[in-house]
């Protein structure tokens, strides 16, 4: 799927795609269990718990 669209990119049926833009950012009241809640503006949600330090993010 992605080759096809590259191919249509190239010859230009498609546009070609235009960078994210960084939207918006709200904190709410901190929660002291170590949870986190990231939602996008599209409606996806990715949520995890625990300690996000340097450590543990360089492992995943």
């Amino acid at each position: 799927m992605y080759a096809s669209k590259k191919i249509r990119i190239n010859k230009g049926i498609l546009p070609p795609p235009k960078r994210a833009q960084f939207q918006r950012v709200q904190v709410v009241t901190p929660v002291a269990a170590n949870e986190w809640l990231i939602q996008l503006s599209n409606g996806v949600s990715v949520s995890f718990s625990g300690v996000a330090d340097k450590g543990v993010l360089e492992r995943c």
